[in-house]
């Protein structure tokens, strides 16, 4: 597979991600919001009852500061971190420096994004988006 399709591929999820967060966010009246201060973009675990404790969308990005598709990303999850506090969350974990935080994760390359919904729960594609990201 080409590089530029390795690269292209996680990004197209992260912009289909935060597109579908905002459109429910701004479809729900009395959306949640962050009242505990701001979502951190670096983290060093991940704690699933924080996760649900949101109350938001959250995108876990697992990778290393020396892989180049990560590399690239990270203005990419920097700028969504910023621009969507408290409508979701978007974090970064360093999986050579936090590998204990990694084990419960399906992450075999980097970068891996998890997607968690507003309730916590794993984000799983339809059959039919699924198919349509294969073709991508």
């Amino acid at each position: 597979m080409p590089l530029a399709i390795k690269i292209i591929i996680p990004l197209v999820i992260v912009a289909i991600i935060a597109t579908i967060a905002i459109i429910k966010i701004n479809q729900k009246e009395n959306a949640p919001t962050n009242t505990g201060g701001e979502y951190p973009l670096a983290i060093t675990s991940v704690n699933l009852e924080a996760i649900k404790n949101y109350g938001i969308p959250t995108v876990i990005d697992f990778g290393s500061d020396d892989c180049i598709p990560c590399k690239q990303m990270a203005p990419v999850l920097s700028t969504l971190n910023a621009d969507l506090q408290g409508k979701a969350a978007v974090q970064f974990m360093y999986v050579w420096k936090y590998a204990d935080g990694v084990q419960d994760f399906p992450v075999q390359t980097i970068p891996t994004q998890v997607f968690f919904d507003a309730n916590g729960e794993a984000f799983m594609p339809s059959d039919e988006l699924a198919k349509e990201i294969e073709f991508l």
